[in-house]
């Protein structure tokens, strides 16, 4: 784990390891956070929630509103009209469902204390 998508996962592994707390090793979480424990938005969200899948995870924290990922495809249309050929550009937006998409169940978590409840076991 690294840099601020790592800060929220951070923080749980230090508050449970002061705890002296078990946690359950199938969570994956992602997340910055900020100075009055809420989790903040990172990057990247399907491609770390297809990564955690594939090492056997079964849930994936998130922050708040990331549980779908929006991108933006760029479409070329053209069509030739004798010798010249004509073109245009289309940018289509695109909604991703992290959890259909990656299969890995994915929970949108506020702060650390609710987040914490997913790791205990």
């Amino acid at each position: 784990m690294e840099g601020p998508s790592a800060g929220a996962a951070l923080t749980v592994a230090t508050i449970a390891a002061l705890e002296g707390a078990e946690t359950n090793r199938s969570v994956m979480m992602t997340g910055t956070i900020r100075e009055d424990g809420t989790i903040g938005p990172v990057g990247g969200v399907l491609e770390k929630a297809k990564a955690a899948a594939s090492i056997g995870a079964k849930k994936l924290l998130v922050p708040p509103g990331q549980s779908v990922e929006i991108t933006y495809e760029t479409k070329k249309n053209c069509r030739q009209m004798g010798w010249t050929e004509y073109c245009s550009t289309e940018t289509v937006q695109m909604s991703h469902d992290v959890a259909e998409e990656s299969g890995i169940h994915v929970v949108e978590v506020q702060n650390v204390r609710s987040a914490l409840g997913h790791f205990y076991t």
